[in-house]
């Protein structure tokens, strides 16, 4: 199972996930470059393709095959391209949202707990333990106890600034789409017509969640994974 983080995340999002299937699964939560801990090229390379060619490196050093990749936001565009170009890699594909259409300028606090209430304010209804660990795994501090985002910020914008992949239509192993009702980065046309274009395709939406569906209620995203697992073949 390959796991693939958004834009300004970590591969410790996928915290709960990992945990709920490692038993089934040999897990591999990716960092994508500039983000977490993982080494910040010299030059602002944060284009689609970079961040693909880097995804294409790892699944083929691992010999990767027919395995189940999740993608959240940017990461779902990631898992679909892979699926398309090398089809012996990818069994099942889980494309759970897209990028986000916004994201806040605010790039450092001055404590933890200043840290804790913005993301508080950005994901609302996740609890307050995991933005507690969020809030620890996507920043770092000063001596002064203030706190900054660990990934390159600069990442987002050189990535949305070009036209992003969309060949939808070229997937051809079954694939879960997967939002929460309140997200706005896919809305549910957007959802439905990817439905669509997708020849394996089924779609699930959970009430009373939005982009951070994984944070906000994990017990059932992890619950419609598993059933589609289960019910794939």
């Amino acid at each position: 199972m390959l796991l693939l983080h958004d834009l300004g995340d970590s591969s410790r999002t996928w915290d709960l996930i990992s945990a709920k299937f490692r038993e089934k699964y040999r897990i591999y939560s990716v960092e994508l470059r500039g983000h977490g801990h993982s080494d910040r090229p010299s030059d602002p390379n944060y284009r689609f393709n970079d961040f693909y060619s880097d995804i294409k490196s790892l699944a083929v050093s691992l010999n990767l095959n027919k395995a189940v990749v999740v993608g959240h936001g940017a990461g779902s565009r990631l898992a679909a391209k892979l699926s398309v170009e090398n089809p012996q890699m990818v069994s099942n594909l889980i494309l759970y949202d897209l990028e986000q259409n916004s994201i806040s300028d605010v790039t450092k606090w001055i404590s933890i707990e200043d840290t804790i209430r913005f993301l508080q304010s950005q994901r609302p209804r996740v609890d307050l333990d995991s933005i507690n660990r969020q809030a620890r795994n996507l920043t770092s501090g000063g001596l002064d106890g203030s706190r900054a985002y660990v990934h390159d910020t600069s990442s987002y914008s050189v990535y949305m600034d070009e036209d992003l992949w969309a060949d939808w239509a070229g997937i051809n192993c079954p694939a879960l789409i997967l939002r929460g009702r309140l997200s706005q980065d896919l809305n549910h046309s957007d959802a439905i017509k990817l439905a669509e274009t997708i020849s394996k395709s089924r779609l699930v939406e959970l009430e009373n969640a939005g982009h951070w569906l994984h944070q906000e209620l994990p017990d059932e995203f992890n619950d419609v994974i598993e059933w589609y697992l289960d019910n794939s073949s």
